[in-house]
């Protein structure tokens, strides 16, 4: 509307970003049970994928995303917690891929810090653990990490014995 000014349409963005932030909490609740309930194959749907983008018009990957946080919420009272405490989506997002027994102590950093510092802490907390535990994780496209998993088995079958992961490499 050319008639409204700045403050107004600033009102309205932030009144419908809260709408959206609701809406982030309730599409994982409900996305979650019908994910469990198998209601998409029982509709004819190939799965919960092709329900989500043909059904609702929605991206399939960010419902998931939001079904994987409410799964992992219900299992977390600390990520229950820092929802309670006001951590956005995101940053809920990122403070579930920590051990729960750590979550506790990042909410007061979750609730001063933006987005992208929190995910680069998080990420270098994660890295420091992994470095400390001499392990590497590697995020693959699934089709790769079948391949990769294939080809290790192949070079252990090959050789007749267990032989470690980066003796196969």
């Amino acid at each position: 509307d050319e008639t409204s000014t700045a403050q107004e349409i600033d009102e309205r963005l932030r009144v419908l970003a809260r709408l959206r932030a609701g809406w982030d909490r309730l599409i994982g609740f409900c996305g979650h049970a019908v994910k469990r309930s198998g209601i998409p194959l029982l509709l004819g749907y190939d799965g919960f994928r092709h329900y989500v983008e043909e059904r609702l018009g929605l991206p399939a990957r960010a419902v998931e995303q939001r079904v994987a946080l409410e799964k992992r919420l219900w299992d977390s009272p600390a990520l229950q917690e820092a929802r309670r405490q006001g951590v956005s989506y995101e940053k809920l997002r990122m403070l579930a891929r920590l051990p729960e027994t750590d979550i506790a102590s990042w909410i007061p950093r979750a609730l001063e810090a933006t987005c992208i510092a929190l995910k680069r802490e998080v990420e270098g907390e994660h890295e420091r653990q992994m470095r400390a535990r001499q392990r590497m994780l590697v995020p693959l496209p699934r089709r790769a990490a079948v391949l990769l998993a294939a080809a290790i088995e192949a070079v252990r079958g090959r050789f007749g014995r267990v032989l470690s992961t980066g003796t196969c490499l």
